[in-house]
């Protein structure tokens, strides 16, 4: 073989090297990926968030404020009746802590309606705003809603907070109220006039309290998950988007519009929980 044969083979040996790397390069180097339809996502996770959440049967803030009365107007029964002996006293101081702990937690539900409220306009706005101008989706909306919506979840946990502390201090007036109870059919069996059976009815109402407590909880927490869920997977849209400008695309408009419709009827649904009809 000739100097200049082995050059020319060495080339093309090299030739070929480079080749097949840059081949390599072209196929494995981790690209990002191109956005997908990120308006879309974003649009369709919050209408299905909004949808779930309304299946969930939430309290009216009128019915917790209602067992408020109720606490109250049974302590004073209590402390005004002659069949109590010896829990008495403990069921009345219970009592009205009892009804302080359920009222905070009803002024907590009332403020996590209105907060609502003014998220779904909030939604209904930027939605409304990126349909009408056919405008750029950033990142700064997103996090603006995301920003609202993790409030939204801080009040719900607010509210579910309120409620297990009145659980607590109901449980800890359970025995007293079992006892009270005792000692009023005590009076009804020797058929003492005394208003026993009335007082013992009384009662018996605050076992309903504490059911209602207890299943608000319940759709609380699952409120809650919802809320969770949802955060994880905006914040998922929002690290894709990243400082980067996303143009909406007809598949985004039609996402908002159908969004858009939906929208006020969540809104609707969700507001008639805390409605007295």
């Amino acid at each position: 073989m000739t100097s200049a044969t082995s050059k020319y083979a060495f080339s093309a040996s090299k030739v070929m090297t480079l080749t097949v790397l840059l081949i390599a390069v072209i196929l494995y180097w981790p690209y990002p990926q191109p956005p997908g339809n990120l308006a879309a996502e974003f649009a369709a996770i919050t209408n299905e968030a909004f949808e779930q959440i309304n299946t969930f049967d939430l309290p009216a803030t009128y019915v917790i404020m209602d067992h408020t009365v109720t606490c109250r107007r049974t302590a004073n029964i209590v402390e005004r009746s002659s069949v109590f002996e010896n829990s008495g006293a403990q069921i009345v101081t219970g009592l009205r802590d009892f009804g302080e702990k359920v009222m905070k937690a009803g002024n907590a539900l009332q403020a996590m309606y209105r907060k609502v409220s003014y998220i779904f306009e909030a939604f209904q706005t930027e939605f409304q705003m990126i349909l009408e101008n056919k405008s750029k989706f950033s990142d700064t909306s997103i996090e603006r809603l995301i920003r609202l919506i993790t409030e939204f979840r801080e009040q719900v946990v607010q509210v579910k907070v309120l409620i297990q502390d009145a659980e607590k201090v109901h449980k800890n007036l359970e025995q007293y109220l079992l006892d009270g109870q005792k000692e009023a059919a005590k009076f009804i069996n020797a058929d003492d006039d005394v208003g026993a059976m009335a007082v013992k009815d009384e009662l018996d109402s605050i076992k309903v309290i504490f059911v209602c407590l207890q299943k608000a909880g319940t759709n609380l927490d699952m409120t809650i998950k919802v809320l969770r869920d949802y955060l994880s997977k905006a914040s998922k849209i929002n690290a894709r988007l990243g400082n980067d400008i996303y143009i909406v695309t007809e598949v985004d408009l039609n996402y908002l519009a159908k969004s858009l419709k939906d929208l006020p009827i969540h809104h609707k649904n969700f507001m008639l929980k805390d409605s007295e009809v």
